[in-house]
C-alpha cells in the first residue's frame, strides 16, 4: 500500500520515502503489488522493469500532490530519480516502463508542472519518455501495479457529487467521465 494519507512515521518504517504529511509517497523497489487510491489533486508516477538477476519484475509506485511548493517538488525529484536509479541499475533496460498517472483538470497549471518535471527526471535516469496513462482523473481514482503480470490497472471513480466512495482496488473497470460509462481498464503491458 503506497498510502498518501497515511503518517510520515508509518510510511518511512515500510521504507518508503515521503516529504511530510501529504506531500509525497515513494513506494521501495520492489516484486510486490502496489495500491494507492484517492488520487484527487494527486499525480502518480509507475515505473518497471525485469531484474536481470532473478528474471522477476520489479516496480515503483509514487502518489504526490501537485499543490506543493518547489522546494518539496525539488526533495521529491530527488528522491524519485535516486529511486529510479537503483531499481535501473537492476533491471534490464528493455524491460523499462514508465507511467505517469494525471491530475484532475482543476489544477492543470499544477499538474503540468509537475508532470514536466517527472518527465525531465526519469527521461535523465533511463533515457524514455513517461507516457501519461491516465488524463484526466475525477474523484476517488485507484491505481492498483500488478508487478508480476506487468500491468498497471486504473480504476477511475465517479465524478463529484455522484459518489465520494473510492473505486475497489480489483475492478476491472475505469469510469470514462466524457461518456459516463465504465469502460475497460488501461493497460500499460512491461515490454512495451
Amino acid at each position: 500500500m503506497v498510502d498518501w494519507y497515511e503518517s510520515p512515521f508509518s510510511q518511512t518504517e515500510r521504507g518508503q520515502r515521503n516529504g511530510g504529511d501529504h506531500t509525497y509517497v515513494i513506494s521501495t523497489v520492489s516484486e510486490h503489488p502496489k495500491y494507492s487510491d484517492r488520487y484527487k489533486s494527486c499525480t502518480g508516477v509507475i515505473i518497471m522493469g525485469i531484474d536481470r538477476k532473478t528474471g522477476k519484475r520489479l516496480s515503483i509506485l509514487t502518489h504526490q500532490d501537485v499543490l506543493l511548493s518547489h522546494e518539496v517538488i525539488e526533495n521529491f525529484i530527488v528522491d524519485l530519480k535516486d529511486a529510479a536509479e537503483k531499481m535501473y541499475q537492476r533491471i534490464d533496460p528493455n524491460s523499462l516502463s514508465v507511467g505517469f498517472v494525471g491530475s484532475n483538470p482543476k489544477w492543470s497549471e499544477e499538474y503540468n508542472y509537475m508532470r514536466d518535471e517527472v518527465k525531465k527526471a526519469l527521461k535523465a535516469v533511463t533515457g524514455r519518455d513517461v507516457k501519461v496513462i491516465s488524463d484526466p482523473i475525477y474523484g476517488g481514482t485507484a491505481v492498483f501495479v500488478d508487478t508480476e503480470a506487468g500491468l498497471v490497472h486504473v480504476a477511475a471513480g465517479p465524478l463529484r457529487g455522484e459518489s465520494e466512495e473510492p473505486p475497489e482496488p480489483t475492478a476491472r473497470f475505469a469510469y470514462d467521465a466524457n461518456k459516463k460509462e465504465r469502460v475497460e481498464p488501461i493497460l500499460l503491458p512491461i515490454e512495451k
